[in-house]
């Protein structure tokens, strides 16, 4: 009988000792598991920054250029009126002209 309690008894050391080493790698995977987790976290928080940083860039930039465009376009209003001025200024010189011509004409 002591030989089959020692058989038991081989057995269930054998059997805990599995165990331990099984709850072992499950607390290592555990581990990793939570670190890698952790990593990709941070990493997730570090892209989102850099890509907050590039989006308030791009908008900075947009409103320089919107700005820009508006200084354009009123230039562009300015160049026109002054256009439209000296159209109306030309078409008076053209109306003295002939006046002038028709009073040399008749002196």
């Amino acid at each position: 009988m002591i030989t089959s309690n020692s058989c038991w008894q081989n057995a269930y050391q054998y059997l805990f000792a599995r165990c331990s080493e099984i709850l072992a790698v499950d607390e290592k995977r555990a581990y990793a598991f939570k670190h890698e987790t952790e990593r990709l976290v941070t990493e997730l928080k570090s892209s989102a920054q850099y890509v907050e940083n590039k989006l308030d860039n791009i908008e900075e930039k947009s409103e320089h250029l919107l700005q820009g465009s508006q200084r354009i376009h009123d230039s562009l209003d300015l160049i026109g009126s002054h256009t439209q001025h000296v159209a109306q200024t030309a078409g008076h010189l053209e109306g003295h002209r002939f006046c002038v011509n028709s009073f040399t004409e008749c002196l």
